[in-house]
């Protein structure tokens, strides 16, 4: 399958900005399948590509209905995270830790719905120009432990975090860059939920600017 697709620019001589084409990349792929208990009406499949991302390189996720997954949703072969999510509550019911595509073959998402504790989906939208090669330090303070997500997912404009099997209580999200941070955000996690934390990273304030 084609994970991404960029643009090369002509750059030189008399025809300089005004010639380009399309770089299109081919990487193996895999089909990721859905246990029959969850292919129900109103659930969507979510999917994840979670291996390491290269410099400019964009997001590559797909969704599916569960009850049309049939044989499989194909993804890059390597490591996926993927969720169950309920459309009708907007919400994850379960999400799985990084699990690994084969290359021509089949896997069945590995879905675990938290039991004694809660799991945490962040998602993170970078702003403020080219910030994709920015080390993005991300950590959640929980009950006087700060601990950094389970699984990090960086792309050229979001970033995702997932903690799993988490105490239940108040816990603050944390996350900046060099140049970007988050304002605290308070979270209360819940026994037996998978909570979902939407928010942008911003500029930092610099001395002359409000």
């Amino acid at each position: 399958m084609t994970p991404d697709t960029s643009l090369m620019i002509y750059s030189g001589g008399r025809f300089k900005d005004h010639g380009m084409t399309a770089i299109v990349s081919v990487a193996d792929a895999g089909w990721v399948t859905l246990a029959e208990s969850a292919r129900k009406s109103g659930r969507e499949l979510r999917l994840l590509h979670a291996e390491p991302y290269r410099p400019g390189r964009h997001e590559l996720s797909r969704a599916a209905p569960a009850a049309q997954v049939g044989e499989g949703v194909e993804m890059p072969a390597g490591a996926t995270i993927a969720g169950l999510w309920d459309r009708s509550e907007e919400r994850y019911l379960a999400v799985s830790r990084p699990f690994d595509v084969p290359s021509g073959g089949r896997v069945e998402a590995p879905l675990k719905a938290p039991q004694a504790g809660a799991d945490l989906v962040v998602q993170l939208q970078r702003t403020g120009g080219n910030t994709a090669n920015e080390v993005l330090v991300m950590r959640l303070g929980l009950g006087g432990v700060e601990r950094e997500p389970d699984a990090l997912v960086t792309t050229t404009s979001v970033a995702y975090g997932f903690w799993y099997d988490l105490p239940t209580g108040k816990a603050t999200l944390h996350a900046e860059t060099a140049d970007l941070q988050l304002k605290p955000r308070d979270i209360v996690l819940s026994r037996g939920r998978v909570h979902r934390v939407v928010e942008e990273l911003v500029a930092r304030p610099t001395l002359g600017r409000q």
